[in-house]
């Protein structure tokens, strides 16, 4: 996915590249400058997904396998518990599934998955340094299921049809820090 992202024609990239861009040998996601707000989800839909893939990609999408590692926050980010980021995949209707990390002391980080905006923690772990190693898959129920390192965290409601387009996205809670996509990689097959 990094490679095809980055050999993407720039007419092309429609995602905002103030909270997303290629820096120093790697994509990055966040933006140390701003440091208030939200941050926009940075979404990979079916007319990014077309041009990467081919035809139907985003119908064709069947896992995602991510590797994201808290490079810098704001210190004063900390406290106030928006030192938060995830990937996942959404729905054409807006349904949400991710995994997600969450710095909760400055080696402590809370892991679970975010449905739709809720947060459901599944574990802590030591986060020195804090590396969030996510999948998300496709379901013939229609349900995404969700692992950290290996591990099913749970799956989403059932809203992801095997034949509907879902997008691909990731995503920090607000400025002020900086999570670089060591690794990515997308499953493509047509369902059955």
């Amino acid at each position: 996915m990094l490679a095809a992202l980055l050999a993407l024609d720039e007419k092309r990239r429609t995602w905002d590249s103030t909270w997303f861009s290629y820096q120093e040998g790697a994509w990055i996601v966040g933006n140390p400058t701003r440091t208030s707000g939200r941050a926009p989800l940075i979404r990979f839909g079916p007319e990014l997904l077309t041009p990467l893939f081919g035809a139907e990609a985003a119908r064709y999408l069947q896992r995602m396998e991510i590797e994201l590692e808290l490079v810098s926050y704001e210190p004063r980010l900390l406290p106030t518990g928006q030192v938060i980021f995830g990937a996942g995949m959404e729905s054409l209707q807006g349904q949400r599934a991710a995994v997600e990390a969450r710095l909760i002391q400055e080696q402590i980080a809370n892991f679970g998955i975010n449905l739709n905006g809720n947060f459901l923690q599944k574990t802590q772990l030591p986060a020195k340094p804090l590396i969030l190693r996510a999948a998300v898959a496709r379901g013939a129920d229609r349900t995404l299921s969700l692992f950290l390192d290996g591990q099913l965290l749970g799956q989403s409601n059932a809203a992801y049809a095997p034949d509907m387009p879902i997008s691909l996205y990731v995503y920090t809670a607000t400025g002020g820090m900086i999570v670089k996509i060591n690794a990515w990689r997308v499953w493509l097959q047509k369902p059955e």
